[in-house]
């Protein structure tokens, strides 16, 4: 029997190597080889032998021989998978303290939020994050958790996952907010090392790139030639109903499909609505449009079918300019945002609603008003849904002629 340190072939593009142990027995005459992948790992490339550190090459020598021993101490003993992977994780986990599970600590927290009431698509998105740690490593231990392992693990969602920076940085903060509710039930098992776990920043360039991307809204004319549509399919019709309240209330999507016609209080012509994202509320009045719509008030259907049904739509009202944005694509790596050149409908999507009121109602009348229906509290957010924020040209060539006339 030999034991021997390796790497093992890995998919293309991947950016790290494990290391492995590989064992190699000759048993009857058949050569047999079984594999362990240990906890390190290289970058792409390098030389096994030469960049392990003396510390890591010392520690895997040192189980090599642990396994060696307990192999010899036995009589006509075959290895096995089962037997390398038990032997070896008991060496590993010899010097571990407590074995405390990131996973476990993970559950706890959405756990805790789900009893809390915490909005739906949150509890969504940590859980999509604690599947994507787990894809990356299963059962860390929260000893563990060192800059070493935040340095693996982003890399692991940049370059692997090829994750945007918003999408990124999210993963990042569920961590070290878990991290952080750890160490305080367990503050001698949980290193400091998180503290310092920053989200990634933006170069100028990305961030400009993006700010210029164009923000699909609805034009007037557009939501004209909608309304006129001569629709046959229920579905459709329905579905127009929904758009209509849509854009005239910057209800979220989400939100919006769970509205009743009892929440319209049609006598004050009001909505008040408490959002479910931010649980703050929304006074929003039911104007014109709305309120032809309420006369015979849409029926429920799911965010998807709707999603659907409205690309139809908006494909019937000729919206088939090309224009170049943002939108989910899928990749070798699943559904990612990407900013592609494609028909103006192929982007139409429920969370156009808010955008389009804001930008429709933007400068027309003041921001803090626009800022009572849509439910932003801050005027940096608010603006981030404008298409366009034009600048007031008039007020500078007004003040040049007051200039010169003194």
């Amino acid at each position: 029997m030999k034991i021997d340190i390796r790497f093992r072939k890995q998919k293309k593009h991947s950016i790290k190597e494990p290391v492995y142990l590989r064992l190699n027995h000759s048993h009857n005459g058949k050569q047999k080889r079984i594999w362990f992948k240990t906890d390190y790992s290289l970058k792409s490339g390098e030389n096994i032998e030469k960049a392990l550190s003396k510390d890591i090459r010392y520690n895997l020598q040192s189980c090599i021989e642990f396994i060696e021993d307990d192999f010899y101490n036995r009589i006509n003993f075959e290895p096995s998978t089962k037997w390398l992977s038990a032997t070896a994780n008991s060496f590993f986990n010899s010097n571990k303290k407590n074995g405390y599970l990131l996973n476990d600590e993970m559950t706890d927290f959405i756990e805790k939020q789900i009893k809390l009431g915490r909005a739906f698509n949150t509890i969504k998105d940590n859980r999509q994050s604690q599947n994507i740690i787990k894809s990356f490593r299963d059962n860390i231990e929260l000893a563990d958790c060192t800059f070493k392992l935040f340095d693996e693990f982003t890399d692991f969602l940049k370059f692997e996952k090829d994750f945007g920076v918003s999408n990124l940085n999210r993963k990042i903060r569920f961590l070290k907010t878990i991290l952080k509710e750890a160490k305080r039930k367990y503050p001698n098992e949980v290193p400091d090392d998180f503290r310092d776990l920053e989200p990634l920043r933006e170069t100028k360039a990305e961030k400009n790139k993006k700010e210029g991307v164009y923000k699909v809204t609805f034009t007037n004319e557009e939501l004209t030639a909608i309304n006129n549509l001569n629709l046959k399919k229920d579905s459709l019709i329905n579905a127009r109903k929904w758009l209509i309240i849509g854009v005239n209330t910057a209800v979220r999507g989400s939100d919006l499909l769970n509205l009743t016609l009892n929440e319209f209080d049609i006598e004050n012509k009001l909505l008040k609505k408490q959002q479910q994202k931010t649980k703050s509320f929304a006074y929003i009045p039911i104007l014109p449009p709305v309120q032809e719509i309420l006369k015979d008030f849409p029926h429920k259907i799911s965010l998807q079918k709707f999603d659907k049904y409205l690309k139809e739509i908006c494909e019937l009202a000729e919206m088939t300019n090309l224009v170049i944005s943002t939108k989910s694509v899928k990749t070798t790596n699943g559904w990612r945002v990407k900013v592609v050149e494609d028909k103006k409908y192929t982007f139409c999507s429920s969370h156009m609603f808010r955008r389009s009121f804001i930008t429709n109602y933007f400068g027309k009348l003041p921001n803090q008003e626009i800022m009572k229906v849509s439910g932003h509290k801050s005027e940096r957010e608010f603006l981030g849904y404008v298409q366009e924020v034009k600048m007031n040209h008039k007020i500078w060539f007004d003040m040049y002629e007051k200039e010169k006339e003194n």
